[in-house]
């Protein structure tokens, strides 16, 4: 299909077929094709795709992530042209029919995403007062919710550098070796606590391939015998604010 771009994009793009992608929660318009990757978002909305540009642009050389190709803004769209990673994301992969395999690597490959990305000098600030922050003073804000998690916050926070949206969309899997390839979607990677991901990558498996594999994700995460369910709990709750 084509799209209708702003003129100076028209110019450049204006004549690639793209395909829509339908799979995820982007706010953004997502289309690809066998080279790139676009995001489409109006001014409007809450998260700039600036924020993800600069993002891919500090991780990259750090972790497998994509190629910034352009960003353009016009007076109601940003437009964000990616390279397409090789692969194909973990809620569409084949592996899905060898649950226990495919859940044990995405805990194994949030490990090792946590453990390889040194947060000194990190820019981006994604902990817990920093989200609520956001969400105050929201006209849509669920003041209700707000409240029970400001009660009920963690105390201390173990800060590594988090996905940010470690759901299995985001996660690109290579189809013969069942191993994690590369990362997308991530506006809102940056320093906060790691039960960040794993509450939302629990809730993401859940969803995609239903209740019986958590323990599995949380043996390849590296958590044998405990977990902290507080956390996970609250870290759902609070994805509902963003």
């Amino acid at each position: 299909m084509k799209i209708k771009f702003s003129q100076k994009f028209e110019c450049h793009y204006g004549n690639i077929d793209w395909e829509p992608v339908t799979i995820g929660e982007s706010g953004a318009q997502v289309y690809r094709n066998d080279t790139f990757v676009l995001k489409i978002q109006r001014i409007t909305k809450r998260q700039s795709l600036l924020q993800e540009k600069s993002r891919i642009e500090w991780l990259k050389g750090k972790i497998s992530v994509p190629d910034i190709i352009d960003y353009q803004v016009d007076e109601t769209f940003e437009y964000l042209l990616m390279s397409r990673l090789h692969g194909i994301d973990a809620a569409q992969t084949k592996w899905k029919n060898d649950p226990i395999r495919l859940v044990h690597q995405l805990g194994s490959a949030l490990r090792q995403f946590h453990d390889k990305i040194d947060i000194k000098n990190c820019p981006f600030d994604e902990g817990i007062n920093q989200k609520l922050k956001e969400c105050l003073g929201r006209e849509d804000a669920n003041d209700q919710l707000i409240a029970e998690l400001l009660a009920n916050a963690p105390q201390e926070e173990e800060l590594v550098f988090t996905h940010g949206d470690y759901c299995l969309p985001n996660i690109i899997i290579d189809e013969e070796q069942c191993c994690v390839v590369g990362f997308v979607d991530l506006g809102r990677a940056g320093m906060a606590d790691r039960y960040n991901d794993i509450a939302l990558a629990l809730r993401s498996i859940q969803y995609n391939l239903g209740n019986d594999y958590s323990h599995i994700f949380l043996e390849g995460y590296g958590l044998f015998s405990s977990w902290d369910e507080k956390k996970i709990d609250f870290y759902q709750k609070l994805d509902q604010l963003l």
